[in-house]
């Protein structure tokens, strides 16, 4: 640690450059990068840095330091990285390539942005994780908490995107109901999250294990 530098500090930039190394990957690229609103300026975009920081980084990326040596045979972070990337690859191309189209503004775009509103990302994101360690058969909570610090194999990734897809068919996302918009708008993930419950949005439907 450099002198002047508290622990604090030292962990948040540790953080920060992991998460450096997610967006700016080009092996594998990161598809998602092509959405949020500082990388493309083209464009409205759905995604800030601060709402993946909220989300997608906040849920996926292990909190630093970890009880492994850098460089061991349990330092994951390569893999960990690589997985999240997958992740974000395939709910770009579930929920956004092809489909978030501003200028068009068509049925497809208009659902994009409904899942894509600040509350609803901060509902579906922790679902999700959920329906991941489900599929990886992670049950205890420090094993969630590293969900992604591991190898992943294909045929998991496989289920993972089946389950995704399904989590975007549910009729919640295509309601003409315009007082869903305004529900899934409110920027706090207690009223969001029982929202999507009370719609039946929530892990046993997306793993098709309701009764």
């Amino acid at each position: 640690m450099s002198k002047g530098k508290n622990r604090g500090d030292a962990i948040k930039e540790i953080r920060l450059s992991l998460i450096k190394d997610i967006l700016e990957s080009s092996d594998p690229r990161n598809e998602i990068v092509e959405f949020i609103a500082e990388e493309n300026r083209t464009r409205k975009n759905p995604l800030t840095h601060s709402a993946l920081h909220r989300t997608f980084f906040h849920e996926f990326v292990v909190p630093p330091p970890l009880k492994v040596e850098i460089e061991s045979a349990d330092d994951h972070r390569k893999q960990e990285r690589d997985n999240i990337i997958r992740l974000l690859n395939i709910v770009a191309e579930e929920t956004l390539i092809g489909q978030w189209n501003p200028q068009l503004n068509d049925a497809k775009h208009k659902k994009a942005e409904r899942i894509y509103l600040s509350g609803a990302l901060r509902a579906w994101v922790p679902l999700l994780k959920d329906v991941v360690a489900q599929i990886l058969q992670l049950y205890e909570s420090d094993e969630k908490e590293k969900i992604f610090f591991r190898e992943t194999s294909e045929g998991n990734f496989g289920l993972i995107r089946g389950r995704i897809k399904h989590l975007f068919t549910h009729k919640l996302w295509i309601d003409p109901n315009t007082d869903i918009d305004a529900k899934l708008k409110i920027n706090e993930p207690k009223i969001t999250k029982q929202f999507l419950r009370d719609s039946g949005l929530q892990a046993s439907w997306v793993l098709g294990t309701d009764s």
